[in-house]
């Protein structure tokens, strides 16, 4: 579906075009002259672009007409992000005074030159452009003004999500008899050695969330003495599913290559237990494999009474597994059941909307037999209607012609759930085809998709008053397709916010069904690989933009398979991803890297977290269109100074780069850099200068080294007023940095406490007076939700710790204390706290009796603290017998 994509993008060239002619860029030899060209031709476009969306799906001709439009905006949109980059490069030197001798054609560093260069790209484009705008005369669409500013609008509903409407126990409606008799089947028949039993239904029915049911059951907890969960989905690769059944038990990361000690590791771990193992989502219809895993789970030592429970579409499935005599037929939910569902996400908390339409009940209900008891679906047009108001559209819903289209039951469910696509706004829909450029049955984690989403320009500025980074727009736009069930089973940290979440199977080929070609998932498991490989992957295609590669064990095979990838268009590739998620990492050399830097210049995103790279490419600065780059995890020694050319990145990520000790030493000329993680590198001082990188949201970590007269001083974070998060500080504007949501403080063993700008005090207490003043005078903005410090050298906590709502406290050798100043209970916000390994503490506040807020308390390996505050004995307990949570151990 080129619409989605070609809708979307023309929106953002438009607007950078504004931008680009209000500004004046480019006067010289008619450049703005065809830049507004440009512009004036694409509002022309964008005007039929809902129509030719409509008609594209039963017309041949305007869906080919689309995708040639999409590719020439493409095109355009790589041309005004060169022009954008080399504006941020001049605007850097100008503003570092940068003086040199320059040749006076090198388009690089003569303004004229670059222009015109730029002015020919443009140029032709038009060219091109005009041939569209001319067939587009062809269809006779109805030119209407579009008004993708209020789509925009309607999209940033915000919802809280997740409410008590999404809890399981609120949202499992009409599954209790399927539940008990699972249960029933599980328990019974306890001297039978192995045995499974298969949940088989149609997509989207509920197979995974009946086995969620049944393998939380109190009395499966009782009955078994193991449980493991593992997702299988389409990759029934035998050694990965038997490390996450050893990973499912240890809850340790397993590396096991060996299939022998993985055997021997599995029946270890089962030897003497009766055990509940799930195996979700199978397709795999090889029974040699199966017969692989089966008898490493049927050896010597594990009980009788032992169960595996399968879901599966497939009946030949579950009969290859041999669960044939106790498979349970999961069918649809009862019409009551499902309206349960649609109602309470079209009309919950609306009374009004009801009263004033009482037609929408019929109409809702019309819809819901629709479903075909299919809960998803249910969910995705509940979430849809939620969105309307008016009974003329929802009888636009219901009477759509999409319906027509689909004839069987399953078909049919995929009509729902296209219908609540095609009523997203635009800038929806593109984050949410995106998303086909990660595996089925992958976890998404929520911070790396939405900074992708702003790499690759999806994300644009609020319009309204309100003051908002990229970020948290992202965010919204995030929380608004989970509400409509586009995304799911997310999970949730510590402090209640959602870190990753899926896609369910039918809603992944929703987004490969309105994505097209426009991102590909390829699968290398060989020690080679030749064109036909590449043809058999039916997501690869000359026009794909996206790609994500599962893993392969050679770098020879990763540099073969992008030489065959580079030809024709996929030199435009956008975005590279390495799915080092999987039990072995990406194998690289520099050759790989050489090739991609040569090779793909278009690039938005260049994810290789994970894989072996040892040295960075001294050619990654032609990447000039990149804005997210991650090598984390890898072994890198030294990034090349040349990566600093790279204007228009927005995130480096570098944790546990464990052999790199320092950042290129122009870090000043990343501008438009908004996150930098450095955590668990060897770097122990930051360049000078980096004040000047002033988009910087995020900053974990800030390393003051311990040579100050060389070191980039925490003086250098003052002018950084986007900060959101930053560890590693000791003297900074921290109160003016509305922004900074986490903090945290790490006191290397190396570090110079005092360092040479403070005086030397006198004694030992002095210095320890000296250390807890400079902590106090750290005092954040009130913005400020999570600080941690670890191996801080003073004996008191600051004042203001109360204030922030969570509170982690490592390894501080000299605290005694953590009074500081009288602790007024009514400004207290602290809900959990957690101490560890402070031998020297002796007490908590005085007042924490009148802590309210406070919900949690952790305290591990504090000898003096367990002593005093321990619920059988300590002198202190009733102190701290108010907090619902508390959690108090010497190990």
């Amino acid at each position: 579906m080129a619409e989605t994509v070609a809708n979307a993008l023309i929106e953002e060239i438009i607007s950078k075009l504004i931008s680009m002619v209000a500004n004046e860029i480019g006067l010289a030899w008619g450049f703005k002259r065809q830049l507004r060209k440009l512009q004036n031709t694409l509002v022309g476009i964008q005007n039929v672009l809902e129509e030719a969306e409509t008609r594209q799906v039963m017309e041949k001709n305007v869906k080919k007409w689309l995708m040639s439009l999409k590719d020439v905006a493409y095109e355009a949109d790589d041309i005004l992000d060169e022009n954008t980059t080399e504006i941020l490069r001049r605007k850097f030197e100008l503003g570092s005074r940068i003086k040199k001798v320059c040749n006076f054609f090198s388009p690089f560093s003569n303004p004229i030159v670059f222009r015109l260069k730029m002015a020919h790209k443009i140029r032709n484009i038009n060219v091109k452009l005009d041939e569209i705008d001319k067939e587009k005369n062809r269809f006779q669409f109805s030119s209407t003004d579009t008004t993708n500013n209020q789509k925009r609008k309607e999209g940033r509903e915000t919802y809280s999500f997740l409410d008590h409407a999404d809890s399981p126990a609120a949202s499992i409606v009409g599954r209790d008899e399927d539940t008990s008799k699972i249960i029933k089947n599980l328990k019974d028949y306890c001297d039978e050695a192995l045995l499974v039993l298969p949940i088989v239904g149609m997509g989207g029915i509920g197979k995974t969330t009946l086995a969620q049911l049944v393998f939380n059951d109190e009395s499966m907890n009782q009955h078994f003495d193991l449980k493991m969960w593992v997702c299988v989905s389409d990759d029934f690769d035998v050694k990965r599913l038997a490390r996450q059944i050893i990973e499912s038990v240890t809850k340790n990361s397993c590396s096991i290559d060996n299939w022998d000690t993985i055997v021997g590791k599995i029946r270890d771990t089962l030897r003497g237990k009766r055990y509940l193992l799930v195996l979700d989502d199978v397709w795999n219809e090889d029974e040699r494999e199966w017969n692989r895993l089966r008898n490493c789970l049927v050896g010597e030592g594990a009980r009788e009474g032992s169960r595996i429970l399968v879901t599966t579409r497939s009946e030949k499935v579950a009969s290859m597994m041999g669960g044939e005599p106790l498979m349970h037929h999961l069918k649809g939910l009862r019409d009551e059941d499902c309206w349960s569902i649609f109602e309470r996400r079209a009309f919950g908390g609306r009374v009004d909307v009801i009263d004033k339409n009482p037609d929408l009940v019929k109409i809702g209900k019309e819809l819901v037999k629709k479903c075909k008891g299919v809960p998803l679906a249910a969910k995705a047009l509940g979430g849809l209607m939620r969105t309307k108001s008016e009974k003329k559209k929802w009888e636009s819903v219901r009477d759509s012609e999409i319906w027509k289209q689909y004839e069987n039951d399953e078909t049919e469910i995929m009509a729902a759930l296209k219908l609540s696509y095609d009523h997203l706004p635009y800038h929806l829909k593109q984050c949410f085809a995106y998303c086909s450029v990660f595996p089925k049955d992958y976890w998404i984690h929520k911070e790396r998709l939405i900074r992708h989403w702003v790499a690759h320009g999806y994300v644009v500025e609020c319009s309204d008053q309100q003051v908002k980074v990229l970020e948290d727009t992202a965010e919204d736009y995030l929380n608004s397709l989970l509400w409509r069930s586009f995304f799911q089973d997310a999970e949730r940290d510590d402090l209640g916010n959602i870190w990753r979440f899926k896609m369910h199977d039918l809603m992944h080929d929703l987004a490969q069904l309105v994505n097209g070609n426009e991102c590909g998932v390829l699968k290398l498991s060989s020690d080679s690989v030749d064109d036909q490989q590449l043809v058999d992957q039916r997501f690869v295609h000359e026009k794909t933009r996206h790609l994500s590669v599962v893993p392969s064990k050679t770098p020879k095979v990763i540099l073969e398979m992008l030489s065959l990838y580079s030809g024709g268009g996929r030199r435009r590739l956008r975005s590279i991803d390495l799915m080092n998620d999987f039990p072995y990492y990406i194998d690289f050399d520099h050759k790989v890297f050489d090739y991609i830097s040569s090779n793909f210049k278009c690039l938005r995103v260049l994810d290789l977290r994970d894989a072996k790279i040892r040295e960075v490419s001294l050619w990654i600065g032609r990447l000039k269109h990149l804005r997210y780059l991650d090598l984390s995890g890898t072994s890198i020694q030294e990034l090349p100074n040349s990566i600093t050319n790279l204007y228009s990145l927005q995130t480096l990520m570098l944790v546990a780069c464990g052999n790199l000790r320092q950042l290129p030493r122009d870090m000043r000329k990343m501008i438009n850099l908004r996150h930098l993680n450095i955590m668990g590198t060897d770097i122990h001082e930051m360049p000078q200068d980096m004040r000047q990188l002033t988009n910087l949201q995020t900053l974990l970590d800030f390393v003051v080294g311990k040579d100050y007269s060389l070191r980039a001083g925490l003086g250098e974070l003052g002018p950084l007023n986007h900060l959101r998060r930053l560890e590693e500080a000791r003297r900074a504007m921290l109160k003016e940095k509305h922004n900074l949501l986490t903090m945290g403080l790490d006191w290397r063993e190396d570090f110079d406490v005092l360092g040479d700008a403070l005086l030397q005090p006198a004694s030992p207490s002095l210095e320890f007076e000296v250390v807890n003043d400079v902590l106090e005078a750290l005092q954040p903005h009130s913005n400020l939700e999570v600080f941690s410090i670890q191996r801080f050298p003073g004996t008191r906590l600051p004042s203001w710790i109360t204030m922030i709502e969570r509170v982690i406290i490592w390894e501080c050798p000299n605290l005694i204390s953590l009074q500081g100043g009288n602790q007024d209970s009514s400004s207290v916000s602290l809900k959990q706290l957690n101490i560890n390994r402070c031998s020297n503490l002796t007490s908590l506040w005085e007042e924490i009796q009148g802590f309210t807020s406070l919900k949690e308390l952790k305290i591990v390996g504090c000898p003096n603290l367990t002593r005093r505050y321990n619920k059988e004995t300590g002198e202190d307990w009733n102190k701290i017998a108010h907090i619902p949570n508390v959690h108090i151990d010497m190990d």
